[in-house]
């Protein structure tokens, strides 16, 4: 990322820094008397200098040296070169305004603060690295704090959030505060900070996209905001089917769980006259349990999506009369941005819908006597514009996501992808994370996992790491009357675990198995049913774990029956289980054939969970399309 960069930094106006800087035993303020001072270029129409916070007429191609409480302000058609000899080199653009705080230099120490509203900041604070340096940049939202790095600071919207971009190297640090909490943007990674002082999980960073997307701005070629450079639109469904129980009132639960993240959800304990009530009710008939509301207030955030919000759709019935119902919009500060309002009669179902001009962050229904059904994150369509109202009536809708990849379907032929299952005596295979029993058996030897099958950051690589593979693996798999037996060998550059309380363990480092239990009888079947499982492995050496999906209703249970065992290796891990056939209720005969994938997944981010990249034995696999993984051949032997 720094290559990049310095190669944006190509296009900054290169100034000869005229006042002398010294590493001498003294202390600084900024004023036009210190021996270090920052000298600031401007060029364009639209740059001021600020004194006192009050601005002055500045002819084109001019510089300035800047004092304590000096600043610069940019109204959008202009820009300005800042400089600190050895200390600072930044350009600020868009519409803003900078003011420099204080300036120190003790010995080998130098600290700078300055402040910043609106606008953006691409800087390179102590290139050198030099021990004790610590840049501040206060916001209105919060803190910005680095002992030096090159970071891009964006203000997206000035009333309600901002951007920080690490674009550092291994090592730099770069931290961001809001509300009293302070949190490290990684390089090569992204937060946003909110006005409420909110800060996001990170969000891994394409460099190349956002040198394209940077090039383009200062060439006034495009209008994109960094969020929509660094985000997909969001594409998540979540129905009240996919509850076990009522949630706990007052207590945020996770609703519609897929590789964006996750929609956290709360039952409002105030609701509309501080008495409301809510049960799980089957309202509509469809045989799948809605929260039933009365006199209450779902609360939606949508902070934990890796996505920009961009459509809402709400399905409600209504048990009462039309009116008495609302949904709103909310932006990161808590602003209204929309709202529609249920116009449904009693005993009908309605879809509230929101499509904003701006991304939602949160959103918050109300009903008088009514239930909630489910809702659906909905992208815009092929043309880019808002995508229609995608309605959520049924427990287990086509749409939704669990492990979503996006890629088109495609019709199963009749050559697939095969891997054979060998038999073997009972016992013959000991679940205790060592290989050396597998090395023992006959039949085929290992089959590589190595057709990249989803890819939002393949590229990246485990920070600071010396391996040289990324992610490579290889799965081998033996049966008997009882179990399936598979092995993993997995090469990883560092192990990033799913660090939830669910079984979505796909989003982090971790194995996992798509199995059709049924190839002979749905073949050519494109969709989810009830023969269609995947298995994921944890791989936590103390405490390994399974967990267990059923497709056709998108439910998941930890596989507790299924025996586990993990070793970590030089180069990655090893996962190691045998799979009851009774808990995928079959007996197969050898000489059959199941549908199978076998997928390694990627996680390179420390401290988020995400799902960065899989590979695959099947090299058109999507998780929830059948037709397009390969197949296990159970071999009768010799």
């Amino acid at each position: 990322m720094r290559r990049q960069l310095n190669q944006i930094f190509l296009l900054f106006i290169i100034i000869a820094v005229t006042a002398c800087s010294s590493d001498t035993d003294s202390e600084s303020s900024l004023d036009p008397t210190s021996e270090a001072v920052l000298e600031v270029k401007a060029s364009g129409e639209g740059v001021s200098p600020l004194k006192q916070g009050q601005p002055e007429a500045l002819p084109n191609e001019a510089q300035l040296l800047l004092g304590t409480d000096g600043g610069v302000s940019i109204d959008g058609t202009g820009k300005a070169t800042i400089s600190l000899p050895d200390t600072l080199m930044a350009e600020l653009g868009g519409q803003g305004e900078l003011f420099f705080d204080t300036y120190s230099a003790v010995e080998h120490s130098k600290t700078l603060s300055f402040r910043q509203y609106g606008g953006r900041l691409l800087a390179d604070f102590n290139p050198n690295r030099n021990r004790d340096h610590l840049l501040t940049i206060q916001t209105r939202f919060g803190t910005i704090s680095t002992p030096g790095g090159q970071f891009l600071l964006v203000h997206e919207d000035e009333d309600s959030m901002i951007w920080l971009v690490n674009l550092g190297e291994a090592g730099d640090v770069l931290e961001i505060t809001g509300a009293g909490v302070t949190k490290r943007v990684s390089p090569d990674a992204a937060r946003w900070l909110s006005a409420d002082g909110a800060i996001s999980d990170e969000i891994p960073v394409d460099a190349k996209r956002l040198q394209g997307w940077y090039n383009s701005l200062q060439a006034g070629e495009t209008d994109l905001t960094l969020g929509e450079v660094l985000l997909s639109p969001a594409n998540l469904v979540g129905t009240t089917g996919q509850l076990p129980a009522l949630p706990r009132i007052g207590y945020a639960f996770d609703l519609a769980q897929g590789e964006q993240g996750s929609a956290k959800l709360t039952l409002d304990p105030v609701g509309l006259f501080g008495r409301p009530r809510y049960a799980l009710e089957d309202c509509n008939g469809d045989g799948s349990q809605d929260i039933a509301i009365q006199a209450g207030k779902l609360q939606f955030d949508f902070r934990p999506v890796i996505a920009r919000v961009l459509a809402l759709d709400v399905s409600v019935v209504n048990r009462t009369q039309a009116g008495n119902g609302a949904l709103w919009g909310l932006d990161p500060a808590g602003g209204e941005l929309d709202r529609v309002l249920l116009e449904a009669e009693s005993g009908q179902s309605q879809t509230l819908s929101l499509r904003p001009e701006q991304p939602l962050h949160a959103a918050e229904l109300a009903l008088l006597d009514g239930c909630f059904v489910g809702f659906s994150l909905t992208p815009p369509g092929s043309s880019g514009t808002p995508g229609a109202p995608r309605t959520v009536v049924t427990q287990q809708p086509v749409d939704a996501v669990v492990n979503v990849l996006a890629t088109p379907e495609q019709p199963r032929t009749a050559e697939v992808d095969q891997i054979v299952a060998w038999p073997v005596s009972p016992g013959s295979v000991q679940i205790d994370g060592q290989l050396d029993d597998w090395e023992t058996l006959t039949g085929p030897a290992w089959t590589p996992i190595e057709a990249a099958t989803f890819d939002q950051a393949c590229d990246s690589r485990f920070p600071d790491s010396e391996a040289l593979v990324d992610l490579a693996g290889e799965i081998r798999f033996g049966y008997d009357a009882e179990n399936l037996y598979v092995a993993f060998r997995v090469d990883d550059d560092g192990l990033v675990r799913y660090a939830g309380d669910d079984e979505t363990y796909f989003l982090g480092d971790s194995t996992q198995l798509s199995l059709d239990m049924d190839l002979t009888g749905d073949f050519n079947d494109a969709g989810r049913s009830q023969d269609d499982w995947q298995v994921d492995f944890l791989p936590n050496v103390d405490s390994p774990r399974a967990a267990l999906w059923q497709l056709g209703s998108l439910t998941s249970r930890p596989f507790d029956e299924a025996q586990v065992a993990v070793t970590s290796t030089a180069t990655g891990y090893l996962v190691e289980a045998a799979l009851p056939w009774a808990s995928f209720g079959i007996s197969p005969q050898p000489g059959d054939r199941l549908g199978l994938a076998a997928n390694v997944n990627d996680n390179d981010t420390p401290g988020t969970n995400a799902q960065e990249c899989i590979i695959s034995t099947a090299p058109r696999r999507v998780w929830d399309n059948p037709a397009t993984w390969g197949a296990l051949f159970l071999s009768p032997g010799e």
